[in-house]
């Protein structure tokens, strides 16, 4: 591959970014995909500001240690920049073989669309594993800057591959889980780590028996063997086995804490500067102990308020849907 510099890298997230910047110094054309798009709302829109309010709206409810993100305030942002998408000769995408990388790729089909810049040449530069290990990278900020040196050839996208990949957009933020559910069962030559991760959104939705999503789970146990500090429960969530190829981030699973101490029922209690990850304490209550041990739900004795993609999960309204084994039933 020849890097011309009218060229465009998108990449996930600032970490990412900096292994990319060590390993192609005094390469331009880097836009970073600051938000991580595999949690919070994700409705379909036409409008890439309306977009942008929606998940700037979640991302500052999400962190709690009195910082506040606008993306304009970077010039480097992937959703604030998408007219250098229309501009650049060719694009060439970053990613893993992990979910928020994947749903990174079909964002990128997105914005394609709405840009109009689907006749540019598009290149997938896919990272699958580290040499001599047979676990896949689960996001493209785990890779060194020597390793993405070594990258691997990248996968020219036609037109068809771009549409598979929109239709995957259109089914991950429509309305109800059925068009997603039926996206699953697709497949296609050059895009074949997709359909893999996307089945762990079903992990997001409140399983059946405890009516909790698998990371909520993840972090009662976890505070039940690590507490009281939130940062060892966050840290020990975060590898957890059970979501080998998802990645969420710190902010998001100490926003999950805050949520569980706040329900009508509070499985957690927090304590100590609770607005610091670091300063935070946290344990979990009787009745957070009985749904892991006596196998209890959180509902209905909670509500459940939740976003999905395009999914607005909202018992008040009776639109539910739970994860029974993997299948998605809907609350009649």
């Amino acid at each position: 591959m020849q890097i011309k510099p009218t060229d465009i890298h998108i990449i996930n997230g600032e970490s990412a970014a900096g292994s990319w910047k060590q390993a192609f110094k005094g390469v331009s054309g880097l836009l970073i995909q600051r938000d991580i798009l595999s949690f919070g709302p994700a409705p379909y829109c036409e409008d890439i500001k309306q977009w942008q309010n929606i998940r700037t709206s979640f991302l500052q409810n999400l962190v709690y240690e009195d910082y506040s993100i606008n993306f304009n305030d970077y010039f480097n942002d992937l959703s604030t920049s998408t007219d250098r998408l229309k501009q650049a000769e060719n694009i060439y995408l970053w990613i893993s073989t992990g979910l928020p990388d994947q749903i990174l790729l079909l964002f990128v089909s997105y914005l394609v669309k709405i840009t109009d810049a689907k006749n540019k040449s598009i290149n997938l530069i896919q990272y699958v594993k580290p040499k001599k290990n047979k676990v896949n990278f689960r996001g493209i900020g785990e890779i060194d800057p020597n390793e993405m040196l070594n990258y691997p050839k990248p996968i020219i996208l036609s037109e068809s591959d771009l549409d598979y990949c929109y239709q995957g957009w259109l089914a991950y933020t429509d309305k109800t889980p059925d068009k997603f559910i039926e996206y699953l069962k697709t497949r296609n030559k050059k895009i074949v780590h997709l359909p893999v991760a996307l089945k762990n959104l079903l992990n997001y939705y409140p399983k059946k028996s405890s009516g909790l999503p698998l990371w909520d789970l993840i972090l009662l146990e976890m505070v039940k063997e690590y507490s009281p500090k939130a940062t060892m429960v966050i840290g020990y969530t975060i590898f957890h086995d059970n979501c080998k190829s998802d990645v969420v981030g710190d902010a998001y699973l100490f926003q999950r804490l805050h949520h569980l101490a706040s329900l009508p029922n509070p499985l957690v209690c927090l304590s100590g500067n609770i607005n610091q990850m670091r300063k935070t304490e946290v344990n979990i209550t009787e009745f957070g102990e009985k749904i892991i041990k006596e196998n209890l739900s959180s509902f209905p004795s909670n509500p459940i308020n939740e976003w999905i993609g395009g999914v607005h999960l909202n018992s008040k309204e009776g639109c539910l849907w739970f994860n029974n084994d993997g299948i998605l039933e809907k609350l009649i």
